[in-house]
């Protein structure tokens, strides 16, 4: 497995020597969501990149709008490509200004969000034609089916193996509350290095501790915990996953680097150890994650939602329990073609939970609180409130 990381200074491109990457991620702000790089220093470390035998990819993996895709042409002109080995792209519109413009240029695509069927992969695969490198698969997607796709796909195939999960983004300003103002693109260095950090927390729910990063390109959310595939690296050899990419930028630093990549090796050398990495999980700084790369069970909730206890048998089906006022009352929706809700008549209420529960009902009312003989299709009703009765519950008629 090749290794890839991303690098915001001459600093961290040093410390990415000697660790066995491929790879180096370079993000010239304006075209890059997390990068930081002005022209000048990007074309640096281009030229550095390549001196320190390592490959240089330029990143373009903003959100293109027709303001900004007029700006990135005119950025992109002054970029001298010859420095970079691929261009790696997430917007279908800078895709197809790649293809256009540099034409032989390398091309890494995105396909982290939104692209979870191996049909849909590969039409777009299709679409870049030669010029595809490689292309980024979905966190979101199970070993198992990750195997799959590896096996099936023309192209390398790369993961993230560690790092931050986002969950979120928007092009609006959700910490600093300012106007979105695109003129930012041609401002000062002060500017474009806008960066508001904080950690937000659920009103409903035990969600907590989630990351929220604002930058010149809007607000992103992330997972309180990293992804992190680090004690699985054997499974992924085995997998033949062309490259594993290490993202530390919400760490602060690379000290977890030499660790994560002396186990990277040991897997491609067949040596794997599984309590090292254990080991390195413990001591990381980060709680992790392996999302759904052990089971995708997300659909587990189809099989609530077509609950049977609660299933409508249309032959004796009169309506069913819209709410209920403890020690007062129980208020029904008629909704029977055939069956009317009658006074002094026997019916089963079938709760969601799976309970029945005979009731001979001995008063009914309308809302005005008249009593009534018999309600019809599209009533509301009261009648007497009945012990272990929930919302939902469902009113058929008792068979004799």
């Amino acid at each position: 497995m090749k290794i890839t990381s991303q690098a915001n200074s001459l600093h961290e491109l040093q410390l990415l020597k000697g660790h066995g990457i491929t790879d180096v991620l370079l993000g010239l702000r304006e075209l890059s969501r997390f990068g930081n790089l002005d022209l000048r220093l990007l074309n640096e470390m281009a030229i550095q990149t390549r001196n320190l035998g390592m490959r240089p990819i330029l990143e373009w993996d903003v959100l293109m709008t027709n303001d900004r895709m007029i700006h990135a042409k005119k950025t992109l002109a002054l970029i001298d490509l010859g420095l970079f080995s691929a261009i790696r792209v997430q917007d279908s519109g800078a895709l197809h200004v790649s293809k256009k413009m540099f034409p032989d240029l390398p091309i890494q695509l995105i396909l982290e969000t939104g692209n979870h069927n191996l049909e849909g992969v590969k039409r777009w695969c299709d679409s870049v034609g030669n010029q595809l490198e490689r292309v980024i698969l979905s966190n979101e997607l199970a070993g198992t089916t990750l195997a799959h796709y590896i096996k099936n796909l023309s192209v390398p195939v790369e993961v993230l193996g560690l790092g931050p999960i986002l969950i979120f983004y928007t092009p609006r300003y959700l910490l600093s509350f300012q106007k979105k103002d695109l003129n930012w693109l041609s401002q000062e260095t002060s500017v474009n290095t806008h960066r508001v950090e904080a950690l937000a927390h659920a009103e409903e729910g035990f969600h907590k501790g989630f990351r929220l990063l604002e930058n010149q390109h809007g607000t992103f959310m992330f997972h309180a915990k990293d992804y992190c595939l680090i004690d699985r690296l054997d499974q992924l050899f085995e997998m033949n996953l062309d490259t594993i990419r290490i993202d530390l930028k919400m760490n602060g630093d690379q000290s977890a680097l030499p660790a994560v990549t002396k186990l990277i090796d040991k897997a491609n050398r067949l040596q794997f150890e599984s309590l090292l990495a254990d080991r390195f999980i413990a001591s990381y700084p980060n709680k992790v994650t392996r999302c759904f790369f052990q089971k995708n069970a997300t659909d587990v909730i189809f099989k609530k939602l077509t609950n049977e206890h609660i299933v409508r048998n249309d032959d004796h089906f009169v309506g069913e329990v819209v709410e209920v006022a403890k020690d007062r009352y129980l208020l029904i929706h008629v909704q029977s073609n055939r069956l009317n809700l009658k006074r002094e008549q026997s019916y089963s209420f079938s709760t969601p939970e799976g309970k029945v529960k005979e009731v001979l009902i001995s008063k009914i009312s309308d809302l005005d609180r008249n009593e009534i003989m018999e309600a019809v299709k599209n009533d509301f009703v009261i009648i007497p409130y009945q012990k272990s009765i929930t919302p939902k519950t469902i009113i058929t008629l008792t068979l004799n």
